[in-house]
């Protein structure tokens, strides 16, 4: 499990049971705000989805996340 703090959101991300899917949450002022599931990377599709769900739990919205051509990783000065 991870933790971040960014412009006022506690940012959670961690796995679920099963190992191979992650949950991100956001959290202002202590209230859950859309929590987002990832699913894992289906290698012949190319792609992973993003699940959102509302503080009940139901789904919202699902996202086709592609894969990137290309990642580019800034240097540090």
């Amino acid at each position: 499990m991870a933790l971040y703090v960014y412009k006022g959101y506690l940012i959670v991300v961690a796995n679920t049971f099963k190992t191979n899917r992650f949950v991100i949450a956001a959290f202002k002022n202590g209230k859950p705000i859309e929590p987002m599931f990832i699913t894992p990377y289906h290698e012949k599709l190319q792609r992973r989805k993003l699940l959102s769900h509302d503080q009940a739990g139901n789904r919202m919205n699902t996202y086709l996340v592609e894969k990137p051509l290309q990642i580019i990783v800034p240097k540090s000065p």
